[in-house]
């Protein structure tokens, strides 16, 4: 299919089928689906511009219905959301003029796409070893660097839910996440998700919620910033909204039949593959780059859907919970 957006030819298939299994990896890590979105459209042939606003646009659409059957299991702590919203803004405006400065100088597809390796790496380091490590000991609760760092710890302190959080962290939360949802396309949930539970010290579910609530939050922003600049390929992007509404409610059932170490560590994995992908995809190794993506993301739908039958959720899969 050819989109007049873009200027690109896709067959029409691939993109529900890429949109059902984002949306599944996006319901099941809070990580809104960018990190498999973003690559596999720059791999399809889009321009990085594209290919990062018609991920964020995708991400926004379906990380509401994720955030909403997150929030029926309780899984989302909507005051560090909101406060987490205040950093959030202005730094994910940052990230789109970023994309944009390097669009007009002609450098974007290359500065990016390394910077996302080296981003992804560094992030696959970190969740691996530590969700290895707790598996190994069988224990759901990991480290947090709340409890090690000061700055984590500076006043003002504010209670929620019988946890306290220093102020300056969630604005943290939000700077970074934010920054990083407008500059690589990615809704900031690939970072939310492991500066919630390793700096906030968020249980694993509740940070895939409160993360998932938050991509809503920067995706309308980001969203509407880079369809003003032309960013946005809006038949791609509900093509991959048609399959990406299915999977993200069954990927956020599926969090209710594993654990937190085995969340953490299935998202580490996810992460490390699509590093490895987009290198080979800056090596011109298309072939070997698109399976990979598409591998991992299938895997982890197949992955989703194991978790719901062994949960014996299987009979009500026509429900949709």
């Amino acid at each position: 299919m050819y989109s007049p957006f873009s200027g690109v030819e896709v067959t029409g298939w691939i993109l529900p089928l890429l949109g059902f299994t984002a949306g599944a990896t996006s319901g099941f890590w809070g990580v809104g689906g960018g990190w498999v979105i973003t690559p596999a459209l720059f791999i399809l042939g889009l321009p990085m511009n594209l290919a990062i606003g018609t991920s964020l646009s995708f991400i926004y659409a379906q990380g509401i219905i994720s955030s909403l059957k997150h929030k029926e299991m309780g899984n989302v702590n909507f005051p560090v959301g909101f406060l987490i919203l205040i950093g959030m803004l202005p730094s994910v405006e940052l990230g789109v003029r970023t994309v944009d400065f390097l669009t007009r100088k002609g450098n974007v597809d290359l500065f990016l796409g390394y910077f996302y390796i080296f981003f992804l790496f560094l992030i696959f380091l970190l969740t691996f070893k530590e969700s290895y490590k707790a598996k190994k000991r069988k224990e759901e609760k990991t480290f947090s660097l709340k409890d090690r760092c000061f700055l984590l710890r500076m006043p003002p302190i504010l209670k929620f839910s019988g946890e306290e959080y220093s102020l300056w962290s969630i604005l943290i939360t939000g700077i970074l996440g934010g920054f990083f949802s407008g500059l690589l396309g990615i809704g900031g949930g690939i970072l939310y998700l492991p500066l919630m539970i390793y700096f906030l010290g968020l249980p694993t579910k509740t940070a895939v919620g409160t993360s998932l609530f938050n991509i809503v939050l920067a995706g309308a922003y980001g969203t509407f910033s880079h369809a003003y600049q032309g960013n946005v390929d809006l038949i791609y992007g509900l093509l991959l909204l048609f399959g990406g509404v299915i999977g993200a409610r069954l990927g956020a059932l599926a969090t209710k039949y594993t654990t937190g170490a085995n969340i953490r560590f299935l998202f580490s994995l996810g992460v490390g593959a699509t590093c490895l992908a987009i290198l080979l995809k800056m090596l011109q190794v298309f072939w070997a780059s698109f399976s990979l993506i598409m591998g991992v993301a299938g895997g982890m739908s197949i992955v989703v859907i194991y978790y719901l039958i062994k949960g014996k959720y299987g009979k009500g899969l026509h429900k949709l919970g």
